[in-house]
């Protein structure tokens, strides 16, 4: 039985539960269109100006060998390692396999295997364009290793994405232990991609 052959309110179950399991910030949901594409409602704030919270937006789901493409927002499961955020979140592809990502340069913006990385929809920010604000730093770099991801939101100040998850050695907090060098994400725990 094909998804057009799903009873309309099955498929809005259907679609509910793929909600609660995909992205826990979603509000409403819509109905599963076809086989591989949901409506999501983005509730929080880490994608914004580009998607508002409470914005309804489409993704496609991804298939296995899956080839993320930078400029991408993406829907993933973050890794275990990054604590009990949210069962799913949505941001942004910024850095791919063998990729070098540092921030930043003497503008604010990221460097991406040396040259600045231009980002035309970043939310307005006060001190730079990398990881939050509240942890706003100009000495770290990573290279994506193989299979993995850099993604981050577009709102920096509120996005508990990648960057969030790095702490240079010196910065000698408390949590810097429990995250460090962990930034990453397998391409595998992409679930969808959004429609732009």
């Amino acid at each position: 039985m094909g998804t057009s052959d799903v009873p309309r309110p099955i498929a809005r179950v259907v679609a509910a539960l793929s909600c609660a399991l995909l992205l826990t910030s979603c509000a409403e949901v819509g109905d599963v269109v076809s086989g591989d594409r949901t409506r999501y409602v983005v509730s929080g704030a880490s994608m914004e100006p580009t998607i508002p919270a409470g914005t309804r937006v489409w993704g496609s789901r991804v298939d296995e060998g899956f080839s993320p493409a930078r400029g991408q927002v993406v829907v993933y499961a973050p890794p275990a390692a990054w604590g009990p955020i949210a069962e799913a979140l949505a941001h942004r592809v910024i850095g791919l396999p063998g990729e070098t990502v540092m921030c930043c340069a003497s503008d604010g913006s990221l460097v991406l295997d040396g040259q600045p990385l231009v980002e035309g929809y970043l939310a307005e920010q006060e001190d730079c364009n990398g990881p939050m604000v509240s942890l706003c730093r100009d000495d770290w770099s990573v290279t994506v290793p193989e299979g993995h991801v850099f993604l981050m939101g577009d709102n920096r100040a509120y996005a508990a994405d990648s960057s969030d998850q790095i702490c240079p050695p010196a910065a000698g907090e408390a949590r810097c232990a429990e995250h460090a060098n962990d930034p990453f994400v397998p391409i595998s725990s992409i679930i969808a991609v959004l429609d732009p």
